[in-house]
């Protein structure tokens, strides 16, 4: 319904997709997930973007999203998570290891379009032991807010 609270139709935007997360921007949903196409085993598990200008009502197809300036992974990026900062730029949280580590932490990149994101060498989270597969975040008062086991407030 044109209330935002009510959906009827049901549809999969993108086969293959998971762990999404979504932004508004510049009036355009922009949403990101991880990608496991059934045919192209390059890009498979690779963070994925695709954007709605009419308010979901067609898609862009998903365009592969390139994370520049990061240190060597072990492991692709996986559960992305967007927000849109003050200054309009998204920056898109993710998990990943560096490799020669065990340990799964949380990085981050910037962008201008949402496409091509500038890797944060600032927004390195040791997760100190926990084990995780996902996360929650979202932006209060310019303050991580994260969920993991507990909320946890930075």
């Amino acid at each position: 319904t044109g209330d935002g609270t009510t959906f009827n139709d049901k549809a999969i935007l993108v086969k293959g997709a998971a762990t999404p997360s979504a932004v508004l921007k510049n009036n355009e949903i922009i949403a990101y997930f991880n990608y496991y196409p059934d045919r192209d085993r390059r890009i498979f598990g690779s963070i994925h973007q695709i954007k709605s200008a009419d308010n979901g009502q067609t898609w862009s197809k998903p365009v592969l999203v390139m994370i520049f300036n990061a240190p060597h992974l072990s492991l692709m990026p996986f559960s992305p998570k967007a927000v849109v900062l003050p200054n309009n730029k998204i920056k898109l949280f993710f998990l990943a290891r560096k490799k020669d580590e065990d340990q799964i932490k949380l990085f981050a990149a910037v962008s201008d379009d949402g496409i091509k994101f500038a890797f944060d060498p600032s927004t390195s989270l040791d997760l100190e032991g926990q084990s995780l597969t996902s996360f929650a975040l979202t932006i209060l008062n310019h303050k991580m807010l994260r969920n993991f086991k507990d909320m946890i407030l930075y």
